[in-house]
């Protein structure tokens, strides 16, 4: 076989290192680099190789070399980057990251590392500030729009996650977890039709499930639409018809429509599956008027003092108990 050229090498490096061939695309920048022993392309791209084998203390002198090379090519810097983050070296990545923003400011991929890091390194501000910056240069972005999303819930900056959700929706409407973040900011904004609406999307972009359905379900409620949570319900029990909460959610409906037998009967089965289940116990509570029973009042109030269970169970708990 014929040996190949710098460039081809180099050339063949890429093609294998892209279709994910690490060794094989080592072995090709190595080959340049007997050609060409100070080629700083050749060089970050063999680190980079070595990263993906995660070989990373053989990388990172390489790394390194390459952005002494080559100090204003910003590629071999976010590839140290990436380096010293695989390393755990988080405060030295987020000073190769910015030193790539200080001197292009319009670097999109830095912007988004440089947000990931500062989240590494439990900076909040830092993180959405970077992600933020990120976001506006790129703002068809889906992973960016996730992480800026789930940022704003971890703050409940209701109004930011909506102004999220609109430009990721438009941009992707047929992404499912972009309808689900609009259909969160909507109902933590109390605009329960929109966010009926907005979580009907998700059932037309993605394959329906008991939960989806369900949810979706519990969402009408909210939104008064009596009729479509019962559809939605009817679809959720085709599939799983002792999902605990499909029955918590029916056990509500059924409470609203005045068929209160069957209500008790749903939040009793409900939680012979899901004893940790607030919800059910919350219209039990409903039902009785408040008068629970002894054993109920004592799981419902475990659930209430549990420090370790999600907010989303122990406040309503604490209304029950109440």
């Amino acid at each position: 076989m014929s040996k190949r050229t710098f460039g081809q090498s180099m050339e063949h490096g890429v093609e294998a290192h892209q279709a994910g061939r690490y060794e094989e695309a080592l072995a090709s920048y190595r080959a340049a680099l007997d050609l060409n022993p100070l080629d700083a392309e050749a060089i970050s791209l063999a680190g980079l190789a070595l990263l993906h084998l995660e070989r990373t203390e053989q990388a990172l002198p390489l790394l390194h070399q390459a952005v002494e090379l080559e100090p204003n090519q910003s590629g071999f810097r976010l590839n140290l980057a990436e380096g010293l983050v695989q390393a755990n070296q988080h405060d030295r990545a987020l000073h190769e990251l910015q030193v790539v923003t200080a001197a292009e400011p319009g670097n999109a991929r830095a912007w988004t590392r440089a947000g990931d890091v500062s989240a590494l390194l439990g900076d909040e501000a830092g993180a959405i500030g970077a992600w933020g910056r990120a976001w506006s240069l790129s703002p068809t972005a889906a992973p960016l729009a996730s992480k800026l999303a789930q940022a704003m819930i971890a703050r409940r900056d209701w109004a930011t996650l909506q102004r999220i959700a609109v430009a990721w929706t438009g941009a992707h409407p047929t992404s499912d977890e972009a309808w689900r973040v609009a259909a969160r900011a909507a109902f933590e904004q109390g605009r329960h039709v929109a966010a009926a609406s907005a979580f009907a999307r998700v059932l037309q972009v993605a394959a329906p499930n008991v939960a989806d359905l369900t949810a979706y379900a519990s969402l009408c409620l909210h939104a008064l639409d009596i009729d479509a949570a019962t559809a939605a319900l009817d679809q959720a029990e085709a599939i799983d018809r002792d999902y605990a909460e499909t029955l918590a959610t029916r056990a509500l409906l059924l409470m609203y429509v005045g068929r209160f037998a069957e209500a008790e009967a749903h939040c009793r089965r409900c939680l012979e599956r899901d004893p940790q289940n607030a919800p059910a116990y919350t219209t039990l509570s409903r039902l009785r008027r408040g008068r629970l029973a002894d054993a109920d009042l004592s799981a419902v109030a475990s659930i209430a003092r549990d420090e370790n269970a999600h907010f989303d169970r122990r406040i309503p708990a604490a209304f029950a108990v109440a």
